[in-house]
């Protein structure tokens, strides 16, 4: 029996991968009893490099070129039996579909396992002879059936090759490999671009499994270095850690990064065959990719990080990032009702975004926020804004800051200013109520009870300066009985106001605070004026108060629905 322990991400997400590739083809393996540990059986390696590449090609099966060829069978079918009724829509899916295999199918990745999977079948000759159909001036559909018919049925050979069981193994191996595998390793095995072994599951063997299985037969009580990820005796420093994609550097050229220019950034056998899974713990989709680094024990990194994975599908038909951070969240939340000790550890959130790792520290603290906002952060899932071609989710950007321990002042600010005014190129899907709850999660983050002297009112001082602001305009509309002058009247506070809280000058708010109170003939509120002491304070009180004077209905054209109230 060979043990994984748990230690950093790296290692942390291969044993997941490694996981989730034994899960797939129903291989047992168990835990220590402190579940930090993946204990597994040696005969599991007799056929891995099988059940490798099936957990990738059947997880990503459909994003994948050998799917959008094999898939075409029913389309083949339909047209062939239906010729009478073929039409230009049809002719143009045709001429596309034949662009596709056309085209993926001459690449030289395919084309080096053609022989592998039927080297008695030509298929390069066939894919060759496809032409598309093209519809010459003067020319009529009907007058092309037949020979629509010859390259439909020219069509559905190549089909019927792609479609056995060992062009799927090979071809969908190709796709599997410069798809998701390279994300996480590179340069080594059958991702080296000078090998020599065609077949790819041979390749992996001799590289990851064969070198594993006489190590661990090896006698090693005489080997004088030790593996840099998990401490065991290795006999030299031959294997290093550059096959893990975009986490360290080339020791052999860049020796100046290495004590004496001499490397012992080496590691062992076995984990070498363990970061081969990298990849396989990792949830990808489109070009991103996120891992929950719960490092409590396995049974919750493997809970978490399968719980993402379910509710990211869910969330693929919706308008957000089907890994965005609400689909964290909801994650998070079901491990936290699992698990009552979850709230007492950081978790680290790796993300995989355009060929780089993103690290977020998600801390105890930001996740009580997280739960305890759980209202306030669900309402902000369709507010948004485009400034010039680029689009914007402020739950997103709300959930950033919180997980990198951030306020919220410079984000309500922008969003404020292009509350109130018409700038060229930005469009905003938000009101002033999704402000509003940004400011119920910026009290929690600032810890707005603090700054409240009267016991009844500690962390009430954001809702009862909205409540202020909110009055104050009821009072102004009370006055001039105009509401077009009204408004404008609120922006012109409003703009002062925010300059006086972009330079924290609480001389020049409470000067348009007592004007602004002068004009109605009300009282300032007394928790208004003492929080104004302080720059925390002069923040808290100046920007919900401001919410406030802007909250009337602007729901029209800013992506609102009725049921965010």
């Amino acid at each position: 029996m060979i043990d994984f322990k748990m230690g950093d991400w790296r290692t942390n997400v291969s044993i997941l991968g490694l996981m989730n590739i034994l899960d797939h083809s129903n291989l047992k393996y168990d835990f220590s009893k402190d579940k930090q540990s993946l204990l597994i059986e040696n005969e599991i390696f007799e056929n891995f490099e099988k059940y490798y590449f099936s957990y990738f090609i059947d997880t990503y099966e459909k994003f994948i070129p050998w799917y959008r060829i094999a898939n075409y069978k029913d389309n083949v079918e339909e047209y062939l039996n239906n010729l009478s009724e073929f039409d230009e829509a049809k002719l143009k899916d045709l001429n596309n579909q034949i662009d596709i295999v056309k085209d993926y199918m001459r690449r030289k990745n395919y084309i080096k396992v053609y022989e592998l999977i039927d080297e008695n079948i030509d298929i390069e000759e066939q894919v060759k002879n496809l032409n598309k159909i093209n519809l010459k001036k003067g020319e009529e559909l009907k007058d092309k059936l037949e020979e629509v018919e010859l390259e439909l049925n020219k069509l559905k050979e190549i089909i019927k090759y792609v479609s056995t069981d060992r062009a799927r193994d090979y071809m969908g191996a190709k796709g599997v490999i410069y798809s998701y595998i390279n994300r996480g390793i590179d340069g080594v095995s059958f991702l080296f671009r000078q090998t020599k072994e065609r077949d790819i599951f041979i390749d992996y063997k001799n590289y990851f499994i064969k070198p594993l299985e006489e190590y661990l037969d090896e006698d090693k009580e005489k080997y004088k270095f030790e593996c840099f990820s998990c401490g065991s005796k290795i006999k030299n420093l031959s294997i290093n850690m550059n096959l893990v994609k975009n986490t360290g550097f080339d020791s052999a050229r860049k020796t100046s990064n290495i004590w004496n220019h001499e490397s012992d950034f080496a590691i062992c056998p076995k984990c070498q065959f363990l970061y081969s899974c990298l990849s396989a713990g990792f949830f990808y989709f489109m070009n991103e990719g996120i891992f929950v680094n719960y490092n409590f024990d396995l049974e919750g990194l493997q809970i978490i990080n399968n719980n993402l994975k379910e509710n990211a599908i869910a969330e693929i038909n919706r308008p957000e990032n089907a890994i965005s951070y609400r689909t964290l969240i909801s994650t998070i939340e079901k491990q936290y009702e699992r698990h009552a000790r979850f709230e007492l550890n950081d978790i680290q959130i790796v993300r995989y975004i355009d060929d780089r790792y993103k690290f977020n520290i998600l801390s105890k603290e930001a996740l009580k926020i997280i739960i305890d906002s759980r209202a306030d952060i669900n309402y902000l899932v369709k507010a948004g804004y485009r400034d010039g071609s680029t689009n914007f989710s402020i739950y997103d950007l709300v959930i950033d800051k919180v997980f990198n321990n951030q306020n919220l002042y410079s984000l309500i600010h922008f969003l404020i200013v292009h509350l109130i005014s018409e700038g060229a190129g930005f469009q905003r899907f938000y009101n002033i109520h999704h402000i509003s709850r940004i400011l119920n999660i910026n009290s929690r983050i600032i810890r707005e009870e603090e700054f409240m002297t009267v016991e009844k009112d500690r962390g009430k001082l954001t809702d009862l300066s909205k409540n202020a602001g909110y009055h104050l305009r009821k009072n102004y509309m009370d006055n001039m009985k105009d509401e077009k002058r009204v408004n404008n009247r609120m922006k012109s506070i409003t703009y002062k106001m925010l300059n006086a809280l972009k330079t924290n000058n609480s001389g020049s708010f409470m000067d348009t605070l007592i004007n602004t109170y002068a004009y109605v003939g009300k009282p300032i509120p007394i928790y208004l004026v003492e929080a104004l002491k302080s720059d925390d304070g002069l923040r808290i009180v100046g920007y919900a108060f401001v919410a406030g004077v802007n909250s009337y209905d602007d729901r029209k054209n800013d992506g609102g629905e009725d049921n965010d109230k």
